[in-house]
């Protein structure tokens, strides 16, 4: 496994490859490579660190790509997986759950992708609800 640091500006980044993929047209394979933005602190030293940890991660298998899903897409796998799948929910308390995702959390969250979610967005809608007196302190 190959990895680097690299200085964009100011701020450092990692790439490193993650194996290769296979290019169907050049009937090949090419490097796959990801590129990942330094954390605070945004140091040479925390940049390296990090670059070993995912190579070390890479190493051991336990890497895993983060995948890009929506806040709808994952309420829904959500609810049937867990809400739905377990028996100890009662009927009522997924009525309420349903009423609450589609009333209030996809309309504010429904199309963000579930790993931009940062926790101004939260905080942001929580003052929203209280304000229109639906949320109590």
């Amino acid at each position: 496994m190959r990895g680097s640091v690299i200085k964009r500006g100011n701020r450092y980044a990692i790439v490193y490859d993650v194996g290769r993929k296979w290019d169907a047209e050049k009937e090949c394979r090419n490097r796959n490579q990801k590129w990942e933005k330094v954390p605070h602190p945004n140091t040479r030293k925390h940049a390296e660190a990090l670059l070993t940890e995912r190579l070390s991660q890479l190493n051991r298998s336990d890497y895993r790509e983060p995948s890009v899903i929506t806040y709808a897409d994952y309420q829904t796998i959500w609810m049937k997986k867990y809400a739905i799948g377990e028996s100890q929910i009662r009927q009522s308390t997924l009525c309420l759950y349903d009423g609450l995702f589609r009333n209030h959390l996809i309309p504010a969250f429904g199309s963000m992708v579930l790993s931009r979610i940062r926790v101004e967005d939260v905080q942001g809608f929580k003052a929203e609800k209280m304000a229109s007196g639906l949320l109590r302190q």
